[in-house]
């Protein structure tokens, strides 16, 4: 299994932050999707899993991107902020190297109960499992 959060943004989209860490964690400064999705598929075996999370708006490129690694999409999660916001910002995206045909694409995932609310009964949840990540009372 291999799990990814690459950069999201081209280096010249959006305003570059002066941290050399934060500037690198954004923007494609030291490598991109493409680079990050070769690494993946090298590192797992044949019908392996490899997770991404990426912006929704930026999906066509991470579908391109699995594809020329022969990493198959399986399943594909909207994540929304809250349920009536507009737009999910992100998504999840789990592939499978050399995977055959079907694609799940599951509910989203709300963060939120609502907008500037409390975190969503799932999203309490993970953080349950997870003790060690920060939530809303730290």
């Amino acid at each position: 299994l291999v799990v990814c959060n690459p950069p999201y943004r081209s280096p010249s989209s959006g305003r570059i932050s002066a941290s050399d860490e934060a500037a690198v964690a954004r923007h494609e400064i030291s490598g991109d999707l493409e680079s990050m999705l070769a690494a993946a598929a090298f590192c797992v075996r044949n019908r392996a899993p490899v997770v991404v999370v990426y912006p929704a708006s930026r999906l066509q490129r991470l579908l391109t991107g699995l594809a020329g690694q022969r990493l198959t999409l399986k399943r594909l999660r909207p994540v929304y902020g809250y349920p009536e916001a507009d737009h999910g910002g992100l998504v999840l995206a789990e592939a499978v190297k050399n995977g055959g045909e079907g694609c799940a694409v599951e509910p989203p995932l709300f963060l939120h109960q609502r907008k500037n609310g409390d975190y969503s009964p799932e999203m309490k949840g993970i953080y349950d499992q997870f003790p060690g990540l920060a939530t809303e009372e730290d």
